[in-house]
């Protein structure tokens, strides 16, 4: 048997055309591995406290549309300066839910507090206010 050669004849518009469309494949797959990663979803009731007050916050761990369940979360709050002023670990309920509820001192220092939130899967961080 002879030898067959096949010749595959692309031109600009296919070119441009697979181009796009690894592009727009790409820019999807960034945002889709982002959403059904694991993430908190967390509130605060108000987002500014007076020294004594207590402080509430909840949320929701997820992946994609399904909540994770009775998995153990760490909650750090530092005042501005840095100092661990409370820690608390909560279990997510079956729909991924927790909340957190405690009182910041009567002596409390003013300014910009972090709460960090983390799990063996997902961290995050948010502020509150103190005045």
């Amino acid at each position: 048997m002879g030898e067959r050669e096949i010749v595959i004849v692309l031109r600009w518009r296919h070119i441009v055309g697979i181009c796009v469309g690894a592009v727009l494949l790409g820019v999807l797959a960034f945002y889709l591995r982002g959403y059904f990663s694991p993430r908190f979803e967390v509130s605060v009731g108000e987002g500014v406290f007076k020294p004594g007050s207590v402080v509430r916050f909840s949320g929701v761990l997820r992946s994609g549309f399904s909540p994770i369940g009775n998995m153990p979360v760490a909650v750090e709050v530092r005042d501005p300066s840095g100092n661990v002023v409370w820690v608390d670990q909560v279990v997510t309920g079956g729909d991924g839910s927790f909340g957190v509820v405690f009182r910041l001192r009567s002596d409390a220092v003013r300014g910009v507090y972090t709460v960090y939130v983390s799990c063996r899967v997902v961290k995050t961080k948010f502020t509150f206010r103190v005045e």
